[in-house]
C-alpha cells in the first residue's frame, strides 16, 4: 500500500507541473510574435526613410521634352522652376562675378540628348526676360554661360549684355529671346551647364532695387 501511495503522489506532482510548462510555451510564443512585429515595423520605417532621402536628393524636374522623329531632348534642374531671379544687385567686375558662387546669381541645369533613329539631334539654350520682375536696363546686365567638362566648368558664352533675336530661330526659339548656345550631338549624352547673371561694373547704382529675372529654355530638333 505504501508503494501505491508514492506512485499516486508522483503522478499528482506531474499533473501539477503541466500547466506551468504550457504557460511557458505561451509566453515564449508571445515574445517571438512581439519580436517579429517590432522587426517588421523597423524594416518598414527604414525603407520609408530611405525612400524619403532618395526623393529629396533626386528631385530633377523636366521642363521640356521635345520628342522628335528619332530623337529626344530633355532639360532638368533641381530648382523649383526654370526661372533665375537676381535681386539687390551691385555693380561687379566680370572677373569677380565669373568666379563667384556664393550668391543666388547662377542657375545650374542639365540637357539630355537621346538618339534613337536620328543621325543627329540639335538644341538651343536661350533665355527670356521677365519684364514685370526686372528693374535693370538690358544694357547694364551681364549674361554668362559655362559648361562642365571633366569636372570643371569652362566658358561657352559671354559675358554679354542681354539682346533678343529679331525673329524666331530655325529650332523654335521665340523672337525677343536671347540664344546663348546651339549644340549638335550625334550620340546620346547628358551635358551640364551653369548660367550666371550680374550687374555690369559700369552700371550706375540707382535708388530702385536692382533686380533682374529671366527664364531658361531649351528647344530641340532631330535630323
Amino acid at each position: 500500500m505504501e508503494e501505491e501511495k508514492k506512485v499516486e503522489e508522483i503522478k499528482i506532482e506531474e499533473v501539477k507541473e503541466e500547466p506551468v510548462k504550457i504557460e511557458e510555451v505561451k509566453d515564449n510564443d508571445s515574445k517571438i510574435k512581439l519580436i517579429v512585429i517590432i522587426s517588421t515595423v523597423s524594416v518598414l520605417l527604414l525603407l520609408l526613410l530611405v525612400i524619403m532621402i532618395v526623393s529629396f536628393y533626386n528631385k530633377p524636374k523636366e521642363v521640356i521634352n521635345n520628342n522628335q522623329v528619332g530623337g529626344e531632348v530633355n532639360m532638368s534642374y533641381t530648382d523649383k522652376s526654370n526661372t533665375l531671379n537676381v535681386v539687390s544687385l551691385t555693380p561687379t567686375e566680370d572677373s569677380a562675378a565669373i568666379k563667384d558662387l556664393t550668391g543666388d546669381n547662377y542657375f545650374e541645369f542639365s540637357v539630355e540628348t537621346k538618339i534613337d533613329k536620328a543621325k543627329e539631334v540639335n538644341y538651343e539654350i536661350s533665355i527670356s526676360k521677365n519684364t514685370d520682375k526686372s528693374t535693370i536696363n538690358d544694357q547694364d546686365i551681364k549674361i554668362y554661360l559655362e559648361k562642365e567638362n571633366s569636372g570643371s566648368y569652362t566658358k561657352i558664352f559671354g559675358p554679354a549684355k542681354f539682346k533678343g533675336i529679331s525673329k524666331k530661330s530655325e529650332l523654335g526659339t521665340p523672337k525677343g529671346d536671347m540664344v546663348l548656345a546651339k549644340v549638335s550631338n550625334k550620340k546620346s549624352v547628358i551635358e551640364n551647364y551653369r548660367l550666371k547673371v550680374w550687374l555690369s561694373s559700369t552700371a550706375e547704382a540707382g535708388t530702385m532695387p536692382q533686380n533682374y529675372s529671366i527664364d531658361i529654355n531649351v528647344v530641340g530638333d532631330a535630323e
